[in-house]
C-alpha cells in the first residue's frame, strides 16, 4: 500500500494510507453510532473526518468484505481488495499478484475512483503506462476531498 502511495503521488495523486490493526474495533465503532444516535466515535472521525470526504481502496490479506462496510460511514464510493479464494500455494509477493492486493492493482483500482485511467503500451523495450486525464476536466483540484484515496 505504501509503495502504490507513492506511485500515485508521482502521478499527481495524494493518498492517504490507514493502517487498521483491528477492523473489529473500527466496526463496534460505526455499529455504534447507529445503535446510539449522535454519538461521535474518536476512532472514526480521526480516520475518516466528515469534512474530508473522498474514494476508499481498502486492502486486506483477508476477505474483502471485511472493511467495505468503511464507505457507509460517510457514504464514501470505494472498492474492497482482497483475498476471496483459497488454497494458493506461492511467495508472498506471487501471492499478493494473484490475490489482486499488490502495487499495481491499488494504483489501478483508485484511479477509476477519481475518474482517471493508464494507458498501457508495448513499445520495443518493453510497456509503459502513462495516466490518462478525461478530457475537459480537472480531476485533481488541489482540494483534499477530490485528492485522497
Amino acid at each position: 500500500a505504501i509503495a502504490a502511495s507513492h506511485q500515485l503521488a508521482e502521478m499527481g495523486v495524494v493518498a492517504g494510507i490507514v493502517c487498521a490493526t483491528s477492523p473489529d474495533l473500527l466496526f463496534r465503532a460505526a455499529q455504534s453510532r447507529v445503535s446510539r444516535v449522535g454519538q461521535s466515535s474518536a476512532i472514526l472521525e480521526t480516520l475518516l473526518p466528515a469534512n474530508y470526504p473522498a474514494p476508499l481502496v481498502t486492502v486486506l490479506d483477508g476477505h474483502p468484505h471485511t472493511l467495505s462496510f468503511l464507505s457507509g460511514i460517510r457514504g464514501d464510493r470505494s472498492i474492497n481488495l482482497g483475498v476471496s479464494e483459497f488454497g494458493h500455494s506461492s511467495s508472498l509477493e506471487d501471492a499478493y499478484a494473484i490475490h489482486g492486493i499488490d502495487q499495481t492493482s491499488i494504483v489501478d483500482s483508485a484511479l477509476p475512483l477519481l475518474g482517471l485511467s493508464i494507458f498501457t503500451s508495448r513499445s520495443g523495450a518493453g510497456a509503459s503506462r502513462e495516466l490518462q486525464r478525461p478530457l475537459g476536466r480537472s480531476v485533481i483540484s488541489g482540494q483534499r476531498s477530490d485528492q485522497r484515496v
